[in-house]
């Protein structure tokens, strides 16, 4: 009984076929067999045996060098070794350790990853080699002509855009409730960028003064104290009164005298200079 092998004879359909043995009624040599083959870019499709249909297969992966692991030395050596029956659109060859592949006409090769040809032409991407570092395209609507290499400190420039980084510059702390400054440090809460890096702690010994490490590398300007009255308005304290005594500040760390002592949540707003 010879082996049974399931075939697809139609679409969504599945028979079973039984393959007959050489010499049994209605036996077809395999080799004898012929089928259609389509490809994309052939013009046409062709009529081929199964055996023809496998070598060509085999063919365009062997002949992907020109020897085994010896690559082809230029494009006339493909051409002039690459059986032309076997060359499929795309089919893949190594030139000095570079690949390239086939168009359609079978003669015509490029590189693999610089140029990709659709086969209608609509539309060609090419690899932009020596691309600058740290550079982009850029293509302005009223110059004519191709895109131009930009660093992006010339298309700042070509866009007007200044240089200038702005800085924030009103840094807002919250110290909790406390009956020292200490205390108070041990639940600071900090708002916007780079605050969650300041450094709070008390001052000598008097359990009043307040000391603030930001290493901002920039200088105070001001300061505002205020707490939440209780209908949920901002109330700024006056400085000297009972807000602070004063500070004194250096680029990176600023000391406050005497911070109020009101036993509430206060709101520190320093101001930075840029």
């Amino acid at each position: 009984m010879a082996n049974e092998i399931i075939v697809q004879k139609r679409i969504y359909t599945l028979s079973e076929y039984v393959q007959l043995l050489s010499g049994e009624v209605g036996y077809i040599n395999p080799n004898d067999i012929w089928i259609v083959v389509d490809y994309f870019g052939w013009e046409e499709s062709k009529k081929m045996t199964l055996a023809q249909f496998i070598d060509s297969i085999v063919s365009v992966d062997s002949n992907y060098y020109l020897n085994n692991g010896v690559p082809y030395t230029s494009i006339q050596d493909v051409l002039n070794n690459f059986p032309f029956e076997y060359r499929l659109p795309y089919s893949t060859v190594n030139i000095n350790g570079v690949e390239y592949w086939f168009m359609g006409d079978k003669i015509t090769l490029v590189k693999k990853y610089e140029s990709l040809a659709v086969e209608n032409g609509a539309i060609t991407l090419v690899k932009h080699a020596n691309f600058p570092a740290f550079s982009l395209l850029y293509n302005n609507s009223n110059i004519p002509g191709a895109p131009q290499y930009l660093t992006l400190t010339q298309l700042k420039q070509l866009l007007g855009i200044s240089d200038v980084t702005i800085k924030q510059s009103v840094y807002t702390i919250t110290l909790p409730d406390g009956d020292s400054v200490a205390n108070r440090c041990n639940g600071v809460i900090t708002r916007g960028p780079g605050t969650a890096d300041f450094l709070f702690e008390a001052s000598g010994n008097n359990g009043i003064d307040l000391k603030i490490t930001h290493n901002l590398g920039r200088q105070l300007a001001g300061i505002n104290i205020s707490y939440i009255d209780n209908d949920g308005y901002s109330i700024v304290l006056k400085p000297f009164f009972n807000a602070y005594g004063g500070f004194k500040s250096n680029n990176n760390i600023i000391y406050i005298n005497s911070l109020a002592t009101i036993r509430r949540s206060i709101n520190i707003s320093l101001i930075i200079s840029q």
